[in-house]
């Protein structure tokens, strides 16, 4: 089973309830992932990969995505929602459950007003209600 913490940071470092949630995550066994969301947060990504028991540390920024493959924001976005849906499914979350999940990189930002806020590198779960 993996876990995927999403890191509490000030760019340079990883704040002590991370620290603490990623303690956690380990002792419950299974792979630990931890988000690093922010720009600027390459100090915050090191700390974490640094922390014993992490797996992976995904580091996502405004920062429009390089690179010589193809991959851009939108894919990254939707491997992070595809990613988080396997996660969930791992829990217990069965697969008829899940309304919609999406990824929508920079076109539907939380904070439009900071396109560098970490907060609109998001992903969005709408989970159907079951009594």
């Amino acid at each position: 089973m993996t876990s995927l913490v999403v890191a509490e940071h000030d760019n340079a470092g990883i704040k002590p309830s991370t620290l603490n949630t990623i303690t956690a995550a380990v002792q419950c066994g299974g792979e630990v992932h931890v988000l690093i969301a922010g720009h600027n947060a390459g100090g915050a990504a090191a700390a974490a990969a640094a922390v014993a028991g992490v797996a992976k540390v995904i580091h996502a920024d405004s920062v429009a995505f390089a690179n010589t493959d193809g991959r851009n924001n939108w894919s990254l976005s939707a491997e992070r929602a595809e990613e988080t849906r396997k996660i969930i499914g791992k829990k217990g979350v069965p697969e008829n459950r899940f309304a919609k999940i999406e990824g929508v990189a920079d076109s539907a930002p939380y904070n439009p007003n900071d396109p560098k806020d970490p907060r609109n590198r998001r992903i969005s779960i709408t989970v159907m209600y079951k009594d």
